[in-house]
């Protein structure tokens, strides 16, 4: 290869930045910001198109080959200054529009969630993935397209490239060891040379140190350089040029320790060029299921549940993790009510949608069990559980009735049993244990607890049609204690009465 032109005015060139979208260079010399633009053509055919001279922001005690740095920021640059700070000059007119925050040592480069040129990765196009069925939507901050990370002592900041402003949560920053000197983004990584003469490789997606690589030949290092193809880097001592290539995303998945299931997942959900995921999707599974069994151990439910979401858990699974704790009954254990309202009976609730009717032994299990979390959570006498109980279930009647005697005293478990013993068609039952009710109050003379009863009475007879002898049986014992309500039973419009009954049977009970 042999030289084929000299741009003009970049001798001594101190930092330099392409913007390959729009075709244009920005090198900065003695104190002088020059920018090009490209025909595409030849390599000669760069023609420079703005010059600014930068000398008011500069320090005046600055010395000269003082190291900036210079990276693009949509139609602006983005110029670090030592012992000043960065600054945002607008490309088309040269002026400072604004200081961004002041460093000693600027050091910045772009960050984009896909692979440079040739390089082979990029993000999955969207955050709902086709292991993902059931899931939620993801409420973690997907960072954006392009950010800038700008080095601030030794923490790296995500800005955006618009009003570079930061772009991530408070927290989420790079932390270096020490100040860097140069920084450098080879998806999905940041390399970082640092003050210590050493490398360090952080995640741009969870921003975490991944590797440290020390320069054994006692040279200081110079220099980093991105090599497009294949996400490949070289840095360069006084007297060696090393090359440092990625190793496959599946291994690397397999070295991280296997408590770090953040930093395994972010690399799960990355994809080659070509649309190949990088990893397959039952190791992703795999994974998703262990973080959510860690994190339902730290008590962090939510996210345990769209771990296993994510991991199609076993609607089985996901249940015995309560019923093994360590009271064989979940319901006795206050501390797991945040784990059920979070946790199972959302889970449940989202997986049941997706269970034919043809499973009816896993429907009865989990409408048993969700019957239970409710009841634990919300009361025996609450409207969520009522609810429920009028939906189409198919709860194990025996063991819903073992739960509710054992957590509810007579006075405030009617309700549910009653609904319960409806909603499985044992009306005889449901209609008995009102009556039972009705009889105690009228016997302890309370007035208006025998017309509760009596109301509640009219209302389940008026809507019962599957049998005309529990209409008239139960019909006549409410009629002794008010006349005028349970007349309502044979007069009663509602939508649900489409048979007719017998006018002499009704006479005879009114006689």
């Amino acid at each position: 290869m042999k030289a084929k032109t000299q741009l003009p005015r970049t001798k001594d060139c101190e930092a330099y930045a392409v913007d390959s979208k729009r075709a244009c260079l920005c090198a900065y010399a003695k104190r002088k910001i020059v920018f090009y633009v490209w025909d595409g053509t030849d390599v000669s055919s760069f023609t420079e198109y703005r010059r600014y001279d930068m000398s008011a922001e500069i320090p005046p005690d600055l010395r000269d080959g003082c190291t900036v740095s210079l990276v693009w920021v949509d139609r602006n640059v983005c110029l670090g200054i030592p012992d000043r700070g960065y600054v945002l000059v607008d490309v088309e007119t040269g002026l400072v529009r604004r200081k961004i925050f002041d460093v000693r040592s600027p050091a910045a480069t772009i960050v984009s969630r896909t692979a440079e040129e040739d390089g082979n990765l990029e993000m999955m196009s969207s955050t709902k993935h086709d292991d993902d069925d059931d899931e939620e939507e993801d409420e973690e901050d997907i960072p954006p397209d392009d950010e800038i990370l700008l080095a601030h002592e030794n923490r790296g900041y995500f800005m955006d490239t618009k009003e570079v402003l930061p772009s991530r949560v408070v927290g989420r920053c790079v932390k270096w060891t020490a100040s860097p000197r140069q920084i450098l983004s080879v998806f999905p990584y940041v390399v970082a040379l640092t003050q210590k003469n050493h490398l360090e490789i952080h995640s741009t997606l969870t921003t975490k140190l991944c590797q440290v690589i020390v320069n054994h030949d006692n040279n200081p290092i110079e220099h980093l350089a991105h090599v497009s193809s294949g996400n490949i880097f070289v840095f360069a001592s006084k007297c060696s040029v090393y090359a440092c290539t990625m190793i496959p995303i599946s291994k690397q998945v397999s070295r991280i320790k296997s408590e770090d299931y953040e930093e395994a997942l972010s690399l799960c959900y990355l994809k080659t060029k070509n649309g190949v995921e990088a990893v397959d999707i039952k190791t992703r599974r795999e994974l998703h299921e262990k973080y959510g069994r860690a994190e339902f151990k730290r008590k962090r439910y939510a996210s345990a549940r769209t771990h296993f979401l994510r991991a199609l858990t076993n609607v089985r699974d996901v249940m015995d993790m309560f019923s093994s704790s360590s009271s064989s009954n979940f319901l006795n254990i206050k501390d797991e009510k945040q784990a059920l309202s979070e946790l199972l009976i959302p889970y449940l609730v989202q997986k049941r949608r997706n269970i034919t009717d043809d499973d009816k032994t896993l429907l009865k299990e989990i409408d048993t069990t969700l019957f239970r979390a409710y009841l634990c959570v919300n009361g025996a006498n609450s409207p969520v559980l009522l609810a429920f109980l009028r939906s189409n279930n198919m709860c194990v009647v025996e063991e819903c009735e073992k739960a509710i005697r054992k957590c509810s005293d007579t006075t405030t478990r009617w309700k549910a049993l009653v609904e319960l013993y409806a909603s499985c068609g044992m009306h005889r039952k449901a209609l008995n244990l009102l009556l039972n009710r009705l009889e105690d109050e009228v016997r302890k003379h309370s007035g208006g607890e025998s017309r509760k009863f009596v109301i509640r009475m009219v209302e389940y007879l008026s809507c019962l049609e599957e049998n005309e002898n529990l209409i008239f049986e139960f019909s006549r014992p409410v009629f002794n204690v008010d006349c005028g309500l349970a007349l309502r039973v044979f007069t009663s419009t509602s939508n649900h009465k489409k048979k007719r009954l017998d006018p002499r049977r009704v006479r005879a009970v009114l006689c």
